[in-house]
């Protein structure tokens, strides 16, 4: 034969296959992650108005006592 002969094409494929056992933790990590960042907005937010009322308690003084 003077031309080459042709062959099949050759994949590489791994099949996936469902496990519930870990659909359920994949779940549990996925609300776990969603209530951390709840957690850590609400922690924020709590620094936030911490810190404006510090500014606001130190302006108060400060016309108080007639600094500014």
């Amino acid at each position: 034969m003077l031309m080459k002969k042709p062959e099949h094409k050759r994949f590489e494929y791994q099949p996936r296959y469902y496990k519930p056992e870990k659909d359920a933790s994949q779940k549990f990590k996925e609300k776990f992650e969603i209530t951390r960042k709840a957690y850590l907005v609400k922690k924020r937010n709590n620094k936030i108005l911490f810190y404006f009322l510090i500014i606001i308690l130190i302006l108060y003084l400060a016309i108080r006592f007639g600094v500014l």
